[in-house]
């Protein structure tokens, strides 16, 4: 990623907690952004965060129900960006291999 500089700006990268994604997200931060990582738990997006440094965050991503209170209300403290500039979504799935 020579020659680019991604300082000030804030990316949000999917699947980051390990592997490719975490790889995306320690590249995208060597380069000055502020990196927010999604996993599918909150302990492996802190986790992954912690290895990235000190621009990154880790948010747990969860599919909100609008009518779960509780969740929604835990939430709203979640740290938000004033723009996100840039989004890889890193998407991983296991295949069973028993049936391959």
């Amino acid at each position: 990623m020579a020659g680019l500089d991604l300082t000030g700006r804030t990316a949000v990268v999917t699947g980051a907690s390990r592997g490719i994604g975490l790889a995306i997200a320690q590249a995208i931060a060597a380069v000055g952004a502020n990196v927010v990582l999604t996993s599918r738990s909150q302990e492996a997006a802190d986790a992954a965060a912690a290895q990235v440094g000190d621009t990154a965050i880790g948010v747990g991503a969860h599919a909100v129900d609008a009518m779960d209170e509780p969740r929604n209300k835990a939430m709203s403290g979640t740290p938000t960006a004033e723009r996100i500039e840039a989004l890889v979504a890193k998407a991983h799935e296991v295949a069973d291999t028993a049936d391959v």
